[in-house]
């Protein structure tokens, strides 16, 4: 469960109550943030330069400094860390020099972002020191191209914001440069915290025709569902419209990142909660184009957009080898992983299948499952059973919970997986059109090792090798014939066998078989056999339509109340939450028969 004022808890439960949503879209380019280098005329020893693009317009409070009155003993101001220390926490730049008493900086300071290469940007959004509200009361924004040619060019003088927005398109742009010559204090530094290639765009009560969104859980990681968000947002002003040439719908990307909000009144004031980071699949001018629909999913989708390749014949240790998967997946994303991860060892021969997949088979065998947090990190974790941190009663529902039993599993079979030589064969064989050098992925029906490869027409000049696959780069001008021979490997099972017979007899019972080509030790499939063999007497389904609170989470123990008045424990499965003026929807939970 989130963490929530106790004024959030008794609100939220109220017979009468409002709630609200926004929206944050991120309408900016998908690379530009990641593909450019920084300079700036001066740095302060705290200052993180590199910060700058990284999409973070947060810090955890006011940064105390020894600026006059720059470390006010209210709570309101944190000490920020040392260089090496926290590289987590946001910082954003500072300047070395400080301003006069008037605020004004002679010469002016500030910093330059080179991109790789030309983007295109709905407008630029520079976020200089919201935690404190100090901002920049002049300056000026320069876009160059990519000769040097200025694009635009914006002279602001007396400022009163802490973030500022310029509204309009900038095509190919190459290089910004901002110059603050004055500050909205005196004897302070400059700071800008974020600059955005785009716009960040926060649609609420007014924009947002309604919302809905949907997360789930598999407490025994059989499965790793995504969770998705869709929105409908008023579209009068054509802003979405595809033939408007100064509107947004030619900078929109699939993957743009969405971040959304709810909240309910707690006496004047909104109360906010995360409610989960997604990122943009689809959106469309509705018929009409009084409204536009958008569809965002989570980062397990990202998860599944690329195949894992580098599965090996070795053991290795379940921490390292799904922080591997999540590196070599190229999302992103920040993430958490249990540390009792480090204790189970798997074999580490992933076959070919996408990033999440091969997540998933890690977590089942490590006895794990994998969610995000509200605020988009990855984690990987073991599931505690601990007091509900919640209840669903009938004063909340709007009709009473249905209840569907689960078969009655009284037998888990795991199978142990080993590896013997098959023998040496020629395992692939095919051609790549080489200009100077070119990189190839080449893949193999079973897992292989002491590979050899022959390159004809072109040169070898360098190999990485996997089981099930080799990256291979190879250099010439034209077709080069690529053969691969190696020992193929044959997989061999044996099964392990957890029984459970302690139950009625008029029931029937069903078997569990598990087949995940990592688990390769009796210790682990004993393991994971006692586990799916507790989580299968959770066998209550629930079902529970009504008022929602966005503060309870996919994975939390909650009390649900059933016809006969009993409270019983059972973890969230499924969560669904729906806005249109007001928030409902429905719950999905696991619990005992105890």
């Amino acid at each position: 469960m989130l963490a929530v004022s106790d004024k959030f808890k008794a609100a939220i439960v109220a017979p009468s109550r409002k709630t609200t949503v926004n929206v944050r879209f991120e309408v900016l380019d998908n690379d530009a943030w990641l593909d450019n280098t920084k300079t700036a005329t001066s740095q302060a020893s705290i200052s993180r330069l590199e910060q700058l693009t990284n999409r973070v317009r947060k810090t955890q409070g006011a940064l105390a400094s020894f600026e006059p009155d720059r470390w006010k003993l209210d709570g309101s101001f944190v000490i920020p860390p040392r260089p090496e220390e926290a590289v987590e926490t946001e910082v954003g730049w500072w300047s070395s020099t400080f301003c006069d008493a008037d605020g004004y900086f002679a010469p002016a300071e500030g910093v330059t972002i080179t991109c790789g290469t030309l983007y295109n940007a709905a407008g630029l959004t520079i976020t200089f020191d919201p935690a404190a509200n100090e901002y920049a009361r002049d300056f000026t924004t320069t876009i160059y191209g990519a000769s040097d040619e200025i694009i635009h060019q914006e002279v602001v003088t007396d400022n009163t914001k802490a973030s500022y927005r310029i509204e309009r398109n900038l095509p190919l742009l190459f290089r910004v440069q901002l110059d603050i010559t004055r500050w909205s204090t005196g004897q302070r530094r400059a700071k800008v915290l974020e600059i955005d290639f785009g716009l960040v765009e926060d649609y609420g009560e007014s924009e947002l025709i309604n919302m809905s969104i949907i997360n789930e859980l598999d407490p025994t990681s059989a499965t790793l569902p995504a969770g998705e968000l869709r929105f409908v947002l008023d579209n009068l002003d054509k802003r979405f419209n595809i033939l408007n040439p100064t509107g947004l719908y030619y900078f929109l990307q699939e993957r743009q990142r969405v971040m959304v909000e709810m909240g309910v009144d707690i006496g004047g004031t909104f109360e906010m909660v995360p409610a989960g980071t997604y990122y943009l699949t689809e959106w469309k001018s509705d018929h009409g184009g009084l409204t536009a629909s958008f569809t965002a999913r989570d980062a397990i989708d990202l998860l599944a957009q690329g195949t894992y390749r580098k599965g090996r014949l070795e053991v290795v240790n379940a921490y390292d080898l799904i922080e591997e998967i999540i590196l070599d997946a190229g999302i992103n994303v920040l993430y958490t992983i249990d540390a009792a991860l480090k204790d189970v060892y798997l074999l580490a021969c992933v076959p070919l299948v996408s990033h999440r997949e091969a997540a998933q088979l890690v977590a089942l065998a490590s006895r794990a499952v994998i969610r995000l947090s509200r605020q988009g990190r990855l984690l990987v974790e073991r599931l505690a059973v601990t007091p509900p941190v919640g209840s669903i009663d009938f004063d909340n529902t709007y009709t009473t919970p249905s209840i569907k039993l689960d078969p009655l599993i009284n037998c888990v079979r795991v199978d142990i997986n080993s590896y013997r030589l098959k023998g040496n064969a020629e395992v692939y064989k095919g051609a790549v059109v080489a200009d100077g050098e070119s990189e190839v992925w080449v893949e193999y029906k079973a897992p292989c090792q002491n590979h050899q490869v022959t390159a004809t027409g072109g040169t070898l000049v360098r190999a990485e090798h996997y089981a099930y696959a080799s990256k291979l780069v190879v250099s010439g001008a034209g077709v080069v014939e690529i053969t691969v021979t190696a020992d193929e490997m044959e997989q061999s099972k044996t099964i392990y066998e957890l029984r459970d017979d302690d139950r009625p007899i008029a029931e029937p019972a069903y078997s569990l078989e598990i087949s995940n080509a990592l688990i390769n030790s009796q210790e682990v499939a004993a393991d994971v056999a006692a586990w799916l063999l507790t989580e299968s007497q959770r066998r209550l389904n629930y079902e529970i339509d009504w008022r929602q609170n966005p503060a309870l989470e996919c994975g939390d123990i909650v009390a649900v109340e059933d016809e006969f008045g009993v409270n019983r424990a059972a973890r969230i499965t499924r969560q669904e939450f729906r806005y249109s003026g007001a928030l409902r929807g429905r719950t999905g939970a696991k619990g005992g028969l105890g």
